[in-house]
């Protein structure tokens, strides 16, 4: 696997609230952005999100905004795609904060993003849809109430249900959209908008009325690059994945395809590459693969994860030094020789030797 480190992430704008101001004010601008940013003095305070509004407030306008703030990991625009990898998986968060040197807030990034910085870098596993989806799909037709979907969200364990009309996709709700129509004045994520002073009650609306209904599709055999390009298309951070009847079969999250990532770099010894100039760059994968393979055979003898190996170039030959952790202790090994192809050949079967010699 070719893995390269990505430019800077991309920074999506975000409404930045004092910790003082009303809650009411946030409110109204989630229906268009997944998360707004809390400050206080100027300083980045907390976040809110869909997520944060599950927990029920009797009066926005008298609530405030630091009251509700929710503090997720903090991202900066030098974070490695493996630390914002890592981020969303601590709370399956849709976006995170990222701020800057003097802790002031700059916007949030958000998985979709996340998901095109991995697959620039190379990181995205060769599956079919079929591979990584999570099945069956829980559905509830459209003429049901938010009562009966709340009551399917507790049954099957959900926290996201795909609304039908006769059978066929129509929309899809999650258990966050819940809190959020509670506290918004008109509270419908999809169709309509219902105003406060309607008389009745939110669990009698019925599911056609508040349904978000953009979906994205993907067919069961297409790969999880396909996945991911999709959606990267739609802005959607989840695609339902139907069979050749147009079905709906499965669901693929961009959680799933964080956590499949993350196993595969927990299997594999992670090997940092640096010094290689524009000349060399083409020995990447040559060095990945001698060095790296050697490394995985010994990862679960010596438990070793990450491994870095700099190449420096000389007047007339190659330098390349090896460093890795092991049970044992740090392992420092260096080669030379007139081409960097036969520097790290020679120099992959010397850690060999010496992880040999150290497992007797």
């Amino acid at each position: 696997m070719h893995v390269l480190e990505v430019d800077k992430m991309e920074i999506k704008k975000a409404v930045v609230f004092e910790a003082e101001e009303p809650l009411s004010k946030a409110i109204s601008h989630l229906r268009k952005s997944p998360a707004v940013l809390v400050s206080y003095d100027g300083e980045y305070f907390g976040m809110i999100d869909h997520r944060s509004l599950t927990n029920r407030v009797q009066d926005p306008s008298k609530t405030k905004c630091g009251n509700f703030a929710i503090r997720p990991p903090v991202l900066t625009p030098d974070s490695s795609w493996r630390e914002r990898l890592n981020a969303f998986l601590v709370g399956h968060f849709k976006a995170l904060p990222v701020v800057d040197g003097s802790n002031k807030p700059l916007g949030i990034t958000t998985r979709v993003e996340t998901l095109k910085d991995l697959k620039e870098a190379g990181m995205l596993p060769h599956l079919k849809a079929s591979d990584i989806m999570n099945s069956p799909v829980y559905t509830i037709e459209e003429n049901k109430t938010i009562a009966d979907l709340k009551k399917a969200f507790k049954e099957k364990n959900a926290h996201r249900m795909l609304i039908t009309s006769k059978g066929r996709p129509a929309g899809i709700v999650c258990t966050y959209d819940i809190g959020f129509w509670l506290l918004k004045p008109g509270f419908s994520g999809g169709k309509k908008d219902f105003s406060w002073g309607s008389k009745m009650d939110i669990d009698d609306y019925p599911l056609r009325d508040v349904l978000r209904p953009n979906i994205a599709f993907i067919h069961e055999g297409a790969t999880l690059e396909e996945v991911v390009d999709r959606m990267i298309e739609e802005e959607q951070s989840f695609v339902i994945v139907v069979d050749k009847d147009e079905n709906p079969v499965g669901v693929i999250s961009a959680l799933d395809i964080f956590k499949k990532i993350s196993e595969k770099l927990a299997e594999k010894v992670e090997v940092f590459i640096s010094g290689l100039k524009d000349e060399s760059v083409f020995e990447y994968d040559h060095i990945l693969s001698k060095i790296g393979g050697v490394l995985n055979k010994f990862k679960k003898a010596f438990d070793i994860h990450y491994a870095t190996v700099h190449v420096k170039h000389t007047k007339h030959a190659f330098e390349v030094s090896v460093h890795f952790d092991t049970n044992k202790g740090l392992v420092h090994l260096k080669g030379e020789r007139a081409t960097l192809r036969d520097t790290v050949n020679e120099l992959a079967e010397e850690i060999e030797r010496v992880l040999r010699k150290m497992k007797r």
